[in-house]
């Protein structure tokens, strides 16, 4: 699909007339041996669904929230333990603070000096926290392009922090200050000048009240305790589940298993002529030395795509009632193609029965065949033995095949996808 932004003052109208030219341009770059013209449509973006945002984030929206809530959590937790600090340091500096009241400073000036102080370290840790950003957001962006590559996925993004993230990090930066620095100041500017300038260096910190259960310092280690249990908990439950998720069964092995994709469609080869050099290739890869076995798919395990059909028993009859909330005969599950030799190469087990013969494989005038995993045979034939049997699909293929197939084999169960 090509994707393009139309300029100011032309609309889809006025440049449909423009197309037939570039179409014929483009037939006559186009290879001597591949048919057919082509063809431009423009087509506004509400017809095929260009959006910016996802139609429905599921369960990504209530776990980014509580990711965020837990780094919420850390980060009011080293505000909290930088907040005790900044007590106990004022605690320490008492005698100074007495000593310059002593000598004439006045309580605001005071004030000022600790707000001061407070302010520097604040935007200190926002510059700090400014320049951690671009590293870690370059470190993200590398990380999670790795990661989608994987998934055939292009991951377009701009993490910088702009002049609004700036912004609005300094504004923290004078409430942290506000709120972290003006209870220790003001404490500091009321101070009792008498028992503060006879205070020994070994003295107890702490008098009077600020010595009770419930005194400021106190509450605030309350505080880290409490928010620490609570993100203590929080990430052992995700860590049990990262590992129940790491330990899933798939039900076969992929260990010295390679994959590649071809697809003939894209130099308009005729289906017959595609088939006959994907056989050809498939017996050129076997005949590498080395090489176990090697079998063709149309879908692989968490390939980001799959096909569901659903199957009954031949021996039951179609269904006639029309009802849509009628139970419906059978069961559904994920469909491929495949040759003799891929559940080899993929590591799935042959419980029952035998593979694909060469024949079946290459004459579609061959009797149909089918293999099922051992879920679906428990499924359709909850009784008996489904080896043998005779299955159909519940609706008609479309192309007129047979909709009947023999099952030959029964193999292991084994996951498509993460949802079973």
């Amino acid at each position: 699909n090509v994707v393009g932004r139309l300029q100011p003052g032309l609309t889809i109208e006025s440049a449909k007339p423009r197309l037939p030219v570039l179409a014929r341009r483009l037939t006559a770059l186009q290879p001597p041996d591949v048919a057919g013209t082509r063809e431009l449509q423009i087509t506004a973006p509400s017809k095929f669904s260009i959006s910016t945002t996802p139609d429905d984030d599921g369960p990504i929206g209530l776990l980014g929230v509580l990711l965020v809530a837990m780094a919420g959590v850390v980060l009011l937790i080293a505000c909290l333990n930088l907040a005790n600090m900044l007590l106990a340091r004022g605690t320490a500096r008492a005698r100074e603070m007495a000593v310059r009241l002593a000598v004439g400073a006045t309580r605001w000036q005071v004030v000022r000096q600790l707000l001061t102080e407070g302010l520097l370290l604040a935007l200190l840790g926002g510059a700090l926290g400014v320049a951690l950003s671009y590293w870690s957001n370059g470190l993200l962006e590398r990380s999670f392009g790795g990661l989608f590559s994987t998934f055939n996925i292009a991951l377009a993004s701009n993490l910088t922090p702009d002049a609004t993230a700036i912004v609005i990090t300094f504004l923290f930066c004078l409430v942290a200050t506000l709120l972290f620095s003006l209870g220790p100041a003001l404490r500091s500017a009321n101070a009792d000048l008498v028992n503060d300038l006879k205070a020994q260096a070994g003295d107890p910190a702490l008098h009077g009240r600020w010595n009770r259960f419930f005194a400021g310092r106190h509450l605030l280690v309350m505080a880290q305790m409490t928010l620490s249990l609570v993100l203590l908990f929080a990430g052992g439950l995700f860590f049990r589940g990262a590992v129940k998720a790491g330990g899933l069964e798939t039900g076969f092995d992929n260990r010295g298993a390679v994959l590649a994709e071809i697809d003939y469609s894209l130099i308009n080869t005729p289906a017959a002529d595609a088939a006959n050099r994907q056989q050809r290739l498939l017996d050129r890869v076997r005949a590498v030395p080395g090489v176990k076995s090697a079998g063709l798919s149309t879908l692989v395990p968490y390939g980001s795509i799959t096909n569901t059909s659903r199957i009954m028993p031949a021996s039951e009859p179609l269904p006639t009632n029309t009802d849509p909330k009628a139970p419906r005969p059978g069961a559904s599950g994920i469909f491929t193609a495949i040759t003799n030799g891929y559940l080899e190469s993929l590591g799935v087990r042959l419980l029952q029965g035998r593979d694909f013969s060469d024949l079946e494989v290459r004459d579609k005038s061959s009797l149909r065949v089918c293999i099922l995993d051992e879920g679906m045979a428990q499924k359709l034939f909850p009784k008996g033995d489904a080896l043998g049997q005779r299955v159909r699909y519940t609706q008609a293929p479309s192309d007129g095949s047979p909709a009947e197939m023999e099952i030959v084999g029964i193999v292991s169960r084994h996951r498509h996808e993460v949802s079973d």
